[in-house]
């Protein structure tokens, strides 16, 4: 077959994309927005839009999961029609799925690579599966811990040999979306009315919060900690920045100040119960499951911890949950938390890397195949999602 590879990794929030040869993915908001008048705003074309608190956001996932598969298809055409032209039949598509996606959003998937975009083969699976295979094959290692800290929530999966132990999964309702929101209620209680402003408080978490080392020291310096964020001109279409409090700051602008809040949003992943959710935090959560698991697997499983997802980009995000498992963990056990550079898209680097392996194409399902077979075949190739 021979066909070159489109990586497609669908998050809540993000969509990253690109051809096998590509060695950075393109990024794509998983939205569509719609104006009081005039034609829907489509995923990237929101960076056009200067006042977007006005346009009524229409998202294709709820609690990561496709729900509206019109607004889903309407994205991923507007990706690979309009903006990267690439012709489908030449390509072999790799799609990513959320643990557990029912068999009916599976069959979906194929439907709509298969008929409506007309792709020559199809490969599915969990961006945890894709990064521990390759997190295998670096390591030399059995079995480890793939930790995915997504926008809607926080899948903790080990892995033992070349399967997931199922028993063992857990999920935390817990991710990037639930800081931001957290976050823009801390900002238009204290300070500016930023509720309908999801994508401005989004923006500013990720330029300026961050996990603290020790917690109650921070506390003590939140002043020395205080931050600026100069908030987007819509008039002028100048974008938002950060700014330290001593800089002087330009005439005629909005802004808002955070100091202790920069790193007590993103406490939450540790500290869910700071706010009232009855969860464990992201380091009790790995502990848990891990000891789910055999008494003779453990040892392997807490030396070989690794975590992506971009809600994980905070700085000293691995240091802590390192902290964190170690804490809780008996001395007898080596606990290590692998780095992956950029958290956001490792699975999508590991699913160009698999893309690219030999015997790869003896793991995809051909268009011919499943229009000769249909489901049946599609169920048996994929049964591991």
């Amino acid at each position: 077959m021979n066909n070159k590879a489109f990586i497609l990794d669908t998050g809540a929030n993000l969509i990253k994309c690109g051809s096998d040869s590509d060695e950075k993915p393109a990024y794509f908001p998983n939205s569509i927005w719609r104006p009081k008048s005039g034609r829907f705003v489509v995923s990237d074309e929101i960076h056009k839009e200067r006042d977007t608190a006005s346009l009524f956001q229409l998202s294709p996932m709820r609690k990561g999961y496709i729900v509206n598969w019109d607004v889903q298809r309407t994205i991923w055409e507007h990706i690979i029609r309009d903006k990267l032209k690439i012709d489908p039949s030449e390509f072999t598509a790799v799609v990513t799925e959320p643990h557990f996606d029912p068999i009916s959003n599976q069959r979906a998937i194929d439907e709509v690579f298969f008929e409506d975009f007309g792709f020559s083969a199809i490969y599915r699976s969990n961006n945890t599966t894709i990064v521990a295979e390759r997190f295998m094959e670096l390591s030399k290692s059995f079995g480890c811990v793939i930790v995915e800290v997504g926008h809607s929530f926080t899948h903790i999966v080990p892995y033992w040999g070349n399967k997931k132990l199922k028993h063992a999964i857990t999920r935390l309702n817990i991710g990037g979306k639930l800081l931001t929101n957290y976050l823009k209620e801390i900002i238009s209680y204290r300070q500016l009315n930023l509720m309908d402003e999801f994508r401005m408080c989004q923006e500013i978490k990720e330029k300026l919060c961050f996990l603290s080392k020790k917690f109650k020291s921070d506390m003590k310096k939140k002043d020395e900690l205080r931050r600026l964020y100069v908030l987007p001109d819509h008039a002028s279409d100048a974008a938002g920045y950060p700014l330290p409090v001593n800089e002087q700051l330009p005439q005629n602008v909005q802004f808002v100040s955070l100091s202790h809040e920069r790193f007590h949003v993103p406490e939450l992943f540790f500290s869910p119960h700071e706010i009232g959710i009855d969860s464990l935090g992201i380091s009790e959560a790995i502990y848990e499951a891990i000891m789910k698991t055999g008494e003779l697997q453990r040892p392997i499983l807490f030396k070989n911890i690794m975590v992506i997802g971009g809600s994980s980009s905070f700085p000293n995000f691995r240091q802590r949950i390192l902290e964190g498992v170690r804490t809780l963990t008996s001395d007898e056990y080596d606990v290590r938390v692998g780095e992956s550079g950029n958290p956001a898209d490792y699975a999508y680097s590991c699913a160009r890397t698999l893309s690219q392996g030999v015997g790869f194409e003896d793991d995809v399902l051909t268009r011919t195949q499943w229009l000769e077979e249909g489901s049946r075949v599609s169920d048996q190739f994929f049964d591991q999602i």
